[in-house]
C-alpha cells in the first residue's frame, strides 16, 4: 500500500524571481554618451587652454596663441544577450519566463557598460591625427594605493589633483567597492554630523562628501589587495554607442515550433 505522502499535492510559483543583481547600469548616467556613432572609428578633436595676452604699448602687433589641439579616437563594441525558449520549456516551468528574462538580459547589458567604462578610465587612450599614439594615464593623475585602504587623506589627494587641473567641480563622481564603504563609516569626518550633512551611518552608504557624487560598484578592478577606486568628471569620459540599448523577443521560425528568443544589445 502506497504512504498518504504520495499523494501530496506539489505545487510551483507562477513567477520566475530573479536571484539579488545589479540593476542595469550604475555608471551610464555619470559620463557623457553619444548615440549617434558609425563607422571603423570616429574622432573627436579636443582643444586645451591658451593663455591670454596684454596689450602694454600703441599700435602693438598682435600675438597669436600657439596652437593646442588634440584627437582621440574611439572604436565600437557591441555587447549582446540572448536566450531562446522552446514551447516545452513554458509547458514544464508551468510560467510564462520571457518577461523576467527580458530583465535579466538588460541587467546584463548593463553590467557590461559598466565594465567598458571602468575599463576605459584605466585604458590607454588612443591619440594622434590618425589615432595610433598610445597615451596612457599619467602617474600624476594617480593616487598611490599604500596599504591603509580608502583614506581621508587619499580623498583630498584626489581632489587636489582635479583641483589643480582646473577640472568643474560640478558633476565629479568617486566609484568605490564595498571594502571601501567600510573604511569610509570608519573616518570620523563623514560619520560626524558636525562635519558632514549627510547622516552616512544611518543610511549605511555615501551620497556626496567633498564634492565627489559616490556609487559603489562590485565591478572594480582588484590586483592583489589592492582595489582601484576611480575619480572623474562627467565631460571628461565619453561613451559612444550607435544607439541606446536596444531588446526584443521574437519568433525563431528557422528552428522546429518556432521557439521564443528573448534578445537585448547595446
Amino acid at each position: 500500500m502506497g504512504q498518504i505522502t504520495t499523494a501530496f499535492k506539489k505545487e510551483f510559483a507562477d513567477t520566475l524571481y530573479l536571484l539579488a543583481q545589479q540593476s542595469g547600469s550604475k555608471l551610464l548616467s555619470t559620463v557623457r554618451h553619444e548615440t549617434d556613432f558609425s563607422g571603423e572609428a570616429k574622432f573627436y578633436n579636443q582643444y586645451g587652454s591658451d593663455t591670454a595676452k596684454e596689450k602694454n604699448t600703441r599700435h602693438q602687433d598682435i600675438e597669436y596663441s600657439a596652437d593646442d589641439y588634440s584627437r582621440r579616437m574611439v572604436t565600437p563594441k557591441l555587447a549582446y544577450w540572448s536566450k531562446l525558449i522552446d514551447t516545452e520549456d513554458e509547458i514544464s516551468m508551468g510560467l510564462d519566463p520571457k518577461s523576467a528574462l527580458m530583465t535579466a538580459g538588460t541587467n546584463a547589458i548593463g553590467r557590461q557598460i559598466d565594465d567598458y567604462i571602468i575599463t576605459a578610465l584605466r585604458g590607454t587612450a588612443m591619440t594622434g591625427t590618425d589615432g595610433t599614439t598610445e597615451t596612457a594615464l599619467g602617474s600624476g593623475q594617480k593616487v598611490a594605493a599604500a596599504a591603509a585602504g580608502l583614506t581621508l587623506s587619499k580623498i583630498l589627494d584626489a581632489q587636489e589633483i582635479m583641483n589643480s587641473a582646473d577640472v568643474p567641480e560640478g558633476e565629479r563622481y568617486w566609484i568605490y567597492g564595498p571594502k571601501q564603504l567600510k573604511d569610509l563609516l570608519k573616518i570620523t569626518e563623514i560619520t560626524s554630523i558636525d562635519l558632514n550633512s549627510q547622516k552616512a551611518l544611518v543610511a549605511g552608504n555615501m551620497a556626496a562628501f567633498l564634492g565627489f557624487n559616490w556609487i559603489m560598484s562590485t565591478r572594480l578592478v582588484k590586483s592583489s589587495t589592492t582595489r582601484y577606486n576611480l575619480a572623474y568628471n562627467r565631460m571628461g569620459i565619453l561613451l559612444a554607442s550607435a544607439g541606446g540599448i536596444t531588446a526584443s523577443i521574437d519568433k525563431v521560425i528557422t528552428k522546429v515550433r518556432q521557439p521564443w528568443q528573448v534578445y537585448a544589445d547595446i
